[in-house]
């Protein structure tokens, strides 16, 4: 038997956490069985569901080796997972990103639909083939998109997102201020935990032979981060820059 890995871009965050997660149940429950690893250091925001909810974090993964196949959830950009993934591995990408290189990865089969969370694509696939969640995924899909789509208020919302996170709040019962909780603690960013973030979330391309990237940090407070701590950001990214 083949054995295959499911995991996200380096430096995960909830989404890519979660999405791995439920989708090994969700394979699972179909006869495929797989390992889900996480590459580097999960985001703040997944320690602190699985903290909350006492799940056990996924293993770390050093690179695909030991694999014949890998899924790739919440990315389709080979700059998250070069030089941990062989692009030949890959079979499977699920992602909601607009700008992506899916073309990089030959033999993958490729689901990108332009919602607020990749989770909301693995919540679907057990609505639509009616099979059950357990409350474990429930918790970690619904809490990857209430975080990516700001508690559905970022324009990167559908209606797609609200049907799967009612359906998912069903199952978690999740309590009225988790959200803000959730917010809170990935807003976060004391001490060298700027760096982290901003160094660890980075996406990098190339157009017209020019490199650039981008870095974003989605957070309570912006004005007041940039007010007290703007001369500290632009440090870290000339850093980062050279």
């Amino acid at each position: 038997m083949k054995k295959l890995l499911i995991t996200s871009y380096v430096n995960p965050d909830i989404d890519g956490v979660a999405g791995a997660i439920a989708y090994s149940e969700f394979l699972e429950k179909n006869g495929v069985v797989g390992t889900v690893g996480v590459m580097g250091e999960i985001h703040d925001e997944a320690k602190y569901v699985l903290d909350l909810f006492c799940f056990e974090y996924p293993p770390i993964i050093i690179n695909s080796k030991n694999f014949d196949e890998v899924v790739l959830i919440d990315t389709s950009d080979l700059n998250g997972v070069e030089g941990n993934i062989e692009v030949e591995k890959v079979i499977e990408i699920i992602d909601h990103r607009k700008i992506h290189e899916a073309d990089k990865f030959p033999n993958a089969k490729i689901q990108i639909e332009l919602v607020g969370s990749a989770a909301t694509l693995i919540a679907e696939k057990f609505i639509k083939n009616n099979i059950e969640i357990s409350k474990k995924s429930a918790t970690l899909i619904l809490s990857a998109i209430i975080s990516n789509t700001f508690n559905f208020k970022g324009g990167v919302t559908t209606d797609r997102d609200r049907t799967v996170a009612e359906y998912l709040n069903g199952i978690a019962r999740l309590p009225d201020d988790f959200w803000k909780k959730l917010f809170e603690a990935k807003s976060d960013l004391s001490g060298e935990k700027l760096f982290n973030r901003i160094t660890g979330d980075l996406a990098s391309y190339s157009i017209c032979n020019k490199k650039f990237s981008i870095a974003q940090l989605e957070i309570i407070g912006a004005k007041k981060l940039v007010k007290e701590r703007s001369n500290e950001i632009i440090e870290i990214l000339n850093k980062t820059k050279n």
